[in-house]
């Protein structure tokens, strides 16, 4: 995750900018999903769990963590590495309700 990314992430936590401004950053030539499916991919090789946190506010913001997750999230949440174990938890809820 570059900086740039990072503070737009932390200003929208912050209420400094909308989630229509932040979306801006996506709208010439990235694709949101695919961009956060790589994301996820290589904050979990670097195991960076500040970032990581940041990209499950962004996931859950935007309803981005459907069950193409599953194979990484069940990987993760057995890793000691992050803080984010009840964000995982979440994310395993969200599907079971999807296919109820």
């Amino acid at each position: 995750m570059n900086q740039e990314l990072r503070i737009r992430i932390k200003k929208l936590i912050g209420g400094e900018i909308t989630d229509l401004e932040f979306l801006d950053l996506f709208k010439e030539n990235i694709e949101i999903t695919s961009y956060f499916d790589k994301l996820l991919e290589v904050i979990c090789t670097e195991k960076n769990k500040d970032d990581l946190g940041l990209l499950f506010y962004i996931g859950f913001t935007f309803d981005l963590f459907d069950e193409r997750h599953l194979e990484r999230l069940t990987q993760l949440i057995t890793e000691a590495w992050h803080t984010a174990h009840e964000d995982i938890a979440g994310c395993f809820n969200i599907f079971n309700q999807i296919h109820r």
